[in-house]
């Protein structure tokens, strides 16, 4: 994004890579680093075998450093360009896993917001690589009976409740996620 890198870094006692995000706080407004608490409160609050591992987060007054897992798979985005669309049953098993981890998001109070193949991982680049959710900066998390109101999210995978300006809750995930399977399967929205 406008306020952050990512970049490779290793573990000097483990010899591990990881992902190190950096952002800048200097440029931040406030609305963005309320949300960046927001953001960093739901990486530590989520651990699924189907959502990027965050390791660890490092706050300082000018840079937050958010250490996670490296996904050395690209973004599902580009797997669907190369392939042009998934068969069957590859479509359902990248289904698989991104359904695996919404209801888990879901039943921890925490809305993604922003599901799109750009938002989705692969750990490495095997035909067969687990996908995992990731960019969880647009999520929110509320509870049973709270409804959200902000209009956020990439305009192709937004679920119309949203774009008409409504209160909505987790269920706007199911339907971005259903927009990817579709992409999966035909190439294109």
């Amino acid at each position: 994004g406008a306020f952050a890198k990512v970049k490779l870094a290793t573990h000097s006692k483990e010899n591990s890579k990881w992902a190190v995000k950096v952002i800048s706080r200097r440029s931040l407004s406030a609305t963005d680093s309320e949300s960046l608490q927001k953001e960093m409160s739901i990486l530590q609050k989520v651990a699924h075998k189907n959502i990027v591992r965050t390791k660890e987060i490092y706050d300082t007054p000018n840079f937050t450093y958010i250490v996670m897992e490296c996904m050395t798979g690209g973004e599902l985005f580009d797997r669907i360009v190369d392939l042009g669309s998934y068969t069957e049953l590859e479509a359902k098993t990248a289904f698989w896993d991104i359904m695996s981890a919404i209801p888990y998001c879901h039943s921890h109070g925490v809305v993604h917001r922003d599901l799109k193949p750009e938002n989705i991982l692969y750990n490495s680049a095997d035909s067969n690589a687990d996908l995992k959710l990731a960019d969880f900066g647009l999520a929110d998390v509320i509870n049973s009976d709270q409804m959200l109101h902000a209009s956020c999210g990439t305009p192709s995978y937004i679920a119309p409740e949203i774009l008409k300006g409504k209160e909505y809750g987790k269920e706007v995930d199911i339907w971005s996620a259903g927009v990817i399977l579709y992409i999966l399967i035909c190439g294109f929205p």
